[in-house]
């Protein structure tokens, strides 16, 4: 079997873009992959999430009669297989992972309802509390200190967990229904907005005691919602029209839009580069901010739309262009905001990228196509900071 390292040392080679409908225009050079499934002998396999250790959490199968199984693949590329609930009833999902190597995820059950868990790191499932009267739980990030936010059904009643997977619902103001936890840091600080009167949405800020603020809104604008947060306590979102940003004391300010477009936020790094995109007539493409200054990151050659994913905190940007009707292709943004395409196993349908960490590996998976059958491929880049 052939280890991650030996593949790693192939991964920089430049190959020509040839999958996926891109045009004879595009990027000429593309981002060679490595394929997780393949080194670790498995049918189908899922890349969801990377982090800076290296671990790569997704879901994979053996056998094509199998549920897909919770999975972390090591730098080796070596797979482990997560423990799952003792009543679990289909294939369980990993959705994220932390720095201290804890994953989150949802299970099925045999009583028919969804639960939220957490994976230590050393691999110990927690079955993450139901609030009282709820059938199903959504985890949807994990901060560094260990702390879950996500939401109960029905409805979205959203949630946070602490280490121990005991649960407390966060709420709003009076008058406020809708509520989403969008984001979480890890100084347990929650960013996320409800929905008021006349559909109008207001930010929200809860601290890591559960203690509620709403956020101020700029002059002029009446709606808005919060994204993005970073461990500095600093707050992007958007308005409908305008990118927002909220510093650490909860102070609006309104960034740049493109000449002619309106723009949304939709994430911040610790050394304060917002991302977000850039809407006009003629399509949607991938910005961002940084001093406050708003920059269109380069679109492929025959492109008619891109958008950001991901980005970590040397300014690479994972994400995605469509090259026309069902023709999207994963894309990544260096540092200068160039971009270059992804390479993808030869006979993909679609091909995605998820995550990118702070050494420059990013990872997603292609759904190829062969006359035997269709799997899934778990696929890892490796890009440079």
């Amino acid at each position: 079997m052939r280890t991650l390292v030996a593949h790693l040392a192939a991964v920089t080679i430049l190959v020509a873009a040839t999958t996926i409908g891109l045009s004879d225009n595009a990027a000429v050079a593309s981002t060679r992959y490595v394929d997780l499934g393949e080194i670790s002998g498995v049918l189908d396999a899922y890349a969801v999430d990377v982090n800076d250790h290296g671990l790569v959490i997704g879901t994979s199968r053996k056998n094509p009669d199998d549920s897909h199984e919770p999975t972390v693949w090591d730098r080796d590329g070596r797979r482990t297989v997560l423990p799952d609930l003792p009543d679990n009833a289909d294939s369980t999902y990993p959705k994220a992972i932390n720095g201290r190597n804890e994953i989150i995820g949802q299970a099925p059950t045999t009583d028919g309802r969804i639960h939220a868990v957490r994976w230590t790191s050393d691999h110990r499932i927690i079955d993450l509390e139901f609030p009282p009267g709820t059938t199903g739980l959504a985890a949807n990030a994990i901060a560094g200190d260990g702390t879950v936010i996500g939401y109960a059904m029905p409805g979205m009643r959203p949630a946070r967990w602490d280490r121990t997977g005991r649960v407390s619902e966060l709420t709003g103001p009076p008058g406020l229904r809708d509520i989403t936890a969008t984001a979480v840091n890890d100084r347990g600080l929650i960013t996320g907005y409800g929905i008021g009167e006349a559909w109008k949405a207001q930010p929200l800020l809860w601290n890591s005691s559960g203690q509620m603020r709403a956020l101020a809104l700029p002059s002029g604008i009446t709606t808005a919602v919060a994204a993005g947060l970073n461990n500095r306590g600093t707050v992007v979102g958007g308005s409908g029209d305008f990118a927002l940003l909220w510093d650490r004391g909860g102070r609006p300010a309104v960034l740049p839009n493109l000449p002619g477009e309106t723009s949304s936020a939709t994430a911040i790094t610790e050394r304060g580069t917002v991302l977000g995109y850039s809407s006009a007539p003629s399509g949607t493409t991938a910005v961002r901010w940084i001093h406050g200054r708003i920059s269109r990151l380069e679109r492929p050659s025959g492109s008619i739309s891109t958008h950001a994913r991901q980005q970590n905190d040397h300014d690479v940007v994972v994400g995605g262009a469509a090259m026309g009707p069902r023709q999207n292709v994963p894309v990544w943004w260096d540092r200068d905001g160039v971009v270059h395409t992804l390479d993808c196993p030869p006979g993909t349908y679609s091909c995605t990228v998820e995550s990118v960490n702070d050494h420059g590996i990013a990872v997603g998976h292609a759904f190829v196509i062969s006359p035997e059958r269709g799997a899934s491929h778990a696929l890892l880049w490796k890009l440079g900071r």
